[in-house]
Parts: C-alpha cells; structure tokens; sequence
C-alpha cells in the first residue's frame, strides 16, 4: 500500500491553475492552417502542379528524425513528424446552405459531406484515380447536421501524394453535428408514474417508437436525465440488497424496498459501482417486480462482480424525474418529457444525440483493403449518442469496462489522421481507433465532455499479429471524460497497440488512469476461473480480452479450460502486444494515477511526464504499474503528491523520478519545457483550462 508524505500546505488545485495559466499561453499560440486557401479556388477540374511536399513518413515511433542541417536546433526526440500535406489539386465546397444537386463549386456549393465523398468517388471511377496533390473538401461556416454517419471506405482512400482532406474553410467555423431537432412540444397531461414534484411541469414531444436516446441538449447545452439519487458521488447512492448470478436470461438484483416503485417495465437503466473495482455499468432493467424489488439486469459489459452493498442509481423515468431541466424518453411509446425551468418551451431549441459515430474509416471485411490517406483538419464534431450496453456486439473488446465506439472511429485504416479539431460531447469515446489499424495520427485536438475515454485504442486480445501499430497521439488537450458516467474511464488508453507515441498531451477531469497501457495478466491467460471472475450480465467472460487463442501455442485453450495453463510470463510476453510505446512530456491532473499500466508488454517507456495529484484523490500513487507492466523504462518523470511516486514496481528500469509534496524547481522546469515545446509545435486548441459552460458552441436548427 503506498505510504503517505507530509502533504504541502498548497493543494495540487493550485498548480493546476498555475499550469492552465502557463498552458493557455501555449494554445493561445496555436498554429495557422498548414494548408492555405488556393487562389483562385478550383472544383472538380483538371489538376493542378503540386507546390508542397507530399507526406513523409515518420521515423519509428513517429518522433522527429535525428539528421538535420548544422544551423538548426536539435530536433525534439517526442515531437512528432509534421505531416506536410500537398497543395491540392481539385477543390470541392459544402455548406449548410448549399444543395446536393450543386456541382460543388464555392458559388454552388453541396449541401452534405456524404454527397461530397459520392461526388470524389464519381470523379475517380470516371478517370481512373486521384491526380497528385489529390482533393480538399472545404467545409463552409455553420451548422452540418448529419442524419446518417458519414463512412469512408477503402473506396474512398487517397494516396500520400494525393491525400483526401475534409477540412473547414479557413478563418470560418464548420461544427458537424449528429443532433437531430424535436418539436411539437406540448404540456404533457397526466403521464403514467410520474413523480409529485413533476406534476403539472413537464412537457412532451413526439418522437418515432425505438428512440433510445441518452443524451438531451437545450440550446445547444446537455441536460440531465431523470435520475435517483440526484446526485454524482457513488458514496452518496443506496446498495443493492443482493446480487444474483449472471445467467442466459440475464443477472437478477435485489433493490431496497420501494426503490422500483411507479417505475416503467421498459427503459429504465441502473448506473452500478462493482464493490471489487472496474468503474461502473450502465444496464438496462427488465422484469422489474415492484412488490419484491427484483428486477433483471441486461448488459454486456464486463464488470468485476456486483454484490450486496454495490451502490446503484436509476435513471430515465417519470418517476425520478426531481427538478428543472431533468428529462426522460419513453422509446417504447415514442415520447420524450422534459421539464424546463421557466414552465414554457418558447426559445428553446431541443436536440437528441442518434448517431454513434459521427464519422468512421471503416472497412468490415476482415482482412480486406484498408481506408488509406484520408484526413479531417480544423473541424469541431459534437452531439454523439451511445449504443445501450445490452446492445454491444459480441466482438467488441470490453477491457476497460465502458463503451468502445468513438466520436470518430476508425477501423481497418491506415495513414489517416484527425488534426486541429475540437470534439465534444461524445456518447461513448472522443476517438477510437479499433482493430487492423495502423499509423492513424490525433495531434492538436480538443476533446471533452465525452462519456467514455477520450482516446480509446482496442488493437486486439494476445496473439502473434500486431494488427495495431504506430499511431501517433500527440498534443490533445482531453479533459471531461467518462461522463456517461463510466466511472474508470481513461483519458488515453492503448490494448493490443504497439510502436506508437503518446506525447505532449494535456489531460484533466479523468475519472480513470490518465493514459493507461493494457494487457492480460499471465494468471488468466492461465485459468478460466481466474479469467472468469469478471463476467458481463449473462456470464460471458472472453469478450474482456478477445484472446486470440489460435495464435497462441497449441493447446493453450484446452489447459486455460482446464485451470492448468503453462504460460510463464516470459511466455506471455510474446503475445502482449501493447509493446514499445512512448508515453512522453504528458501533462496529468489527476486525482487517480496519472500514468496506468496493467499486464502491458516489454519496451514501453515513460519519460519526462508531469503528474499534478489533487490530495483528495484515491490512495493510488501517481504512477501505477502492477507486477506484470515491463520491462520497459521510466526517467526523468515529476509529480507534486502526497504519495510515493510509484508502487512497487520491479519489471521496469527507473531513472531520475521525483515526486514531492510540494512544489519543486525541477517540477517548475520541468512544466515550462513541455509548454514551451508543445508551444513551437503549435500550441493547444480549446482554451487549455476547464471551458467554462458558455463558452462551447450552442447548436442551431
């Protein structure tokens, strides 16, 4: 158990603000668009020359080459490799005023990114490929509200001398958005259930029978959902009475008397904290007997296992519905209820998060062609829902215990990138890259207030592929996350993901590890009843880790049945592939640990990284490796706490660490090194400390 240190008399909270003063400085310095408006600007036309220099591939693991001319400075060895676009050589132009049936020019621009991708598509068949320099999409000021989700496919690729770029056109804001508007609002009669307080002050609206939405914006601002407790401290919340266990038909709970009172047999979800760890589940309710207060859970998350004294939180029904601005939806009577603050609906604009993903670089055939050389510059993408946890696919990887599917998801891509663009409110993750991807490039981003982990990357479960590889997270301001809630969410988290570099990120407001490295501990790849400790609500252990058992020695899954696996660790090691990443210059604030590794593999290294832990935190150090992360190495990182700066860890080499109660002049030099570097290379978007409410973008019609 860590020890304590004498706590300084000035909180972490201090030099937090210090440093989002000193941070804020460095996003005020943001870099301009790498690439310039064209004059003048071409369509669909013939090409023209390239006057910049195509992409050039970056050095393992993407940091910056050690070759350069005598006059310049020495390169930062955890800055990455600037991705230099060329110039393009075909135009086309959306806005939201536009119409499909345009051809796209700045005077007739389309009206929808979906027609502009059909549209490059059209011009490809027809020629037979992309002239050098490729395309630029330039999305016009203004609201791009999407109705389906906008998905590139290998069809849809560039190449690194003819990129594809969505990007906003300079000096204007492009918000893409999944918000889909409901009107008709009308007071609302005498609704089933509904709670004394809610009588005679909700209103309800329409909607098509199946809406399942989680998430409700009121000009342009989240509302909360109807819930009991009101109230966000698990600590705070009533305990289940007992916990079945998991079966085919689901798991059984028993809530305290009264708790399911007036409650609906449909829709009502139970936020739930597993006593033995794993943040939280957010599982939907059947069989609910009000007379027994029983009731079914339906979740395919994995949790640790839930036990009498778990506290629990209902949430979306009339019943619970306790003060203004609260809402619920009824997916199977189509109606949604909400209660405003000023008893009228006049000037309020009502919008629904239905889109998962807003954008995603897919390909579903495994092992078929990659998206390739596809990018988004300058965007701001808000309004995502999440897929209830019932409904998660059986594919999914569900090792860090909340929702996979990103804001942005890629999937099977390769060379892609999202840059310089501002991401909020996202049902599930900010970003996700999922599967065979690789060499996919987040730097310079804003992404907050988003329901899981802000980056998640999910390569795949042990085995001899590396499908997951050089990625490059570098320079994201991340903060807000998990606010689903999942309540172990990661700010970056990599699983089965190797060769990549995590560097000069600023992380805030993270539930979980503020950049975590995963694996499987050598023990479960061992014994099913260890693996099986953890299971989802109908038993399911597996889709945890997704082991790729054909790839491990023969016999493995027959002796990890049999409770009598002989993987040593050194064995194990072969098959974690969350290998050989740099996590770099990071800036934490956390009140968790600040760097996480669990059964990560060998070759990882974590440097220079600077932790800020608030002393109201959890009793886990700044720096957190179990028994089985390494060997790697870990040099030259700081943290102002009041514990011991690392657990007992003895895979990893350790060199020049310090950690202090109190403010340090290394910690000082240490956080004016990354600001200055994260300065050169651009700055942060957003304004690097907590935005305030008013200050994110309000949705329009």
């Amino acid at each position: 158990m860590p020890t304590r240190r004498p706590v300084s008399p000035v909180p972490a909270e201090a030099i937090a603000r210090d440093a989002w003063r000193t941070v804020k400085a460095a996003g005020e310095a943001a870099s301009r668009p790498a690439i310039q408006a064209p004059s003048p600007a071409e369509p669909l036309a013939a090409s023209r020359p390239s006057s910049q220099p195509a992409s050039r591939a970056a050095p393992h693991p993407g940091t910056q080459p050690a070759s350069r001319p005598a006059s310049q400075p020495a390169p930062d060895p955890y800055a990455p490799v600037a991705l230099d676009l060329p110039r393009p050589a075909l135009e086309l132009f959306v806005s939201p005023s536009g119409d499909d049936n345009n051809p796209g020019t700045v005077e007739a621009p389309l009206a929808t990114i979906v027609a502009a991708r059909d549209a490059i598509r059209t011009w490809r068949e027809a020629r037979g490929d992309l002239p050098r320099g490729g395309v630029r999409v330039l999305l016009r000021g203004g609201w791009h509200l999407l109705r389906e989700t906008v998905i590139f496919e290998a069809d849809d690729s560039g190449r690194a001398d003819a990129p594809i770029v969505y990007s906003a056109m300079p000096g204007e804001t492009a918000i893409v958005s999944g918000a889909h508007a409901i009107a008709g609002w009308r007071r609302a009669g005498d609704v089933p259930g509904m709670s004394r307080a809610a009588r005679g002050k909700l209103f309800v609206a329409d909607i098509p029978q199946g809406w399942a939405f989680h998430y409700l914006y009121v000009n342009g601002r989240p509302q909360p959902r109807a819930r009991r407790p009101d109230g966000d401290d698990p600590g705070t919340w009533p305990r289940l009475v007992a916990a079945g266990p998991p079966g085919r038909e689901g798991q059984r709970l028993t809530f305290p008397a009264g708790a399911l009172d007036d409650l609906p047999a449909q829709g009502v979800e139970a936020c739930i904290v597993p006593g033995g760890g794993g943040g939280s589940t957010l599982s939907a309710l059947t069989e609910l007997n009000r007379v027994n207060a029983t009731a079914r859970r339906q979740s395919r998350n994995v949790t640790a296992p839930l036990r009498a004294g778990d506290p629990f939180r209902l949430e979306n029904a009339p019943a619970l519905l306790s003060r203004p601005g609260q809402w619920c939806v009824d997916a199977a009577g189509g109606k949604v209820y909400y209660w405003p603050a000023a008893d009228s609906m006049d000037a309020l604009t009502v919008h629904v998060s239905m889109l998962f993903n807003l954008v995603r670089f897919s390909n579903e055939e495994e092992g078929g062609r990659s998206v390739r050389h596809v990018h988004l510059r300058g965007l701001v993408l808000m309004h995502g829902g999440r897929m209830s946890e019932h409904q998660w696919p059986a594919g999914w990887i569900k090792r860090t215990g909340d929702n996979g599917e990103g804001l942005v998801h890629f999937v099977q891509a390769e060379d892609c990138s999202l840059e310089r663009c501002r991401l909020f409110y996202a049902g599930a993750a900010g970003v996700s890259i999922e599967g065979a991807a690789r060499r996919i490039r987040l730097v310079g981003n804003e992404i907050a207030y988003v329901g899981a982990a802000g980056v998640s990357v999910m390569g795949g479960g042990p085995g001899t592929a590396r499908p997951s590889r050089e990625h490059v997270i570098s320079r994201n301001y991340i903060h807000h996350v998990g606010q689903a809630p999942y309540l172990a969410a990661n700010g970056v988290v990599l699983y089965g993901a190797g060769d990549s570099l995590v560097s000069y990120n600023y992380l805030h407001d993270v539930p979980g590890g503020g950049i975590a490295m995963l694996g499987v501990p050598v023990a479960e790849l061992n014994s099913r009843s260890r693996m099986a400790d953890w299971t989802d609500a109908y038993g399911q252990f597996e889709p945890r880790y997704q082991v790729r058992w054909d790839e491990l020695p023969p016999g493995s899954q027959d002796r990890f049945r049999d409770d009598a696996g002989t993987l040593s660790r050194q064995d194990a090691l072969k098959y974690l592939q969350c290998e050989s990443n740099l996590v770099a210059r990071n800036l934490v604030v956390s009140r968790g640990p600040g760097l996480l590794g669990l059964a990560c593999g060998r070759g990882n290294r974590w440097v220079e990284n600077l932790i800020l832990q608030a002393e109201s935190a959890s009793p886990a150090p700044p720096i957190l490796l179990d028994a089985e992360s390494g060997p790697g190495e870990l040099a030259g990182n700081a943290a102002w706490s009041g514990r011991d700066l690392l657990n007992q860890d003895r895979q990893n080499r350790s060199d020049g660490n310090r950690c202090a109660p109190g403010r340090t002049p290394e910690f000082d030099g240490l956080l004016g090194r990354i600001v200055e570097a994260a300065r050169r290379q651009g700055g942060y978007a957003g304004k690097p400390a907590p935005l305030a409410e008013t200050e994110i973008p309000t949705a329009g019609q």
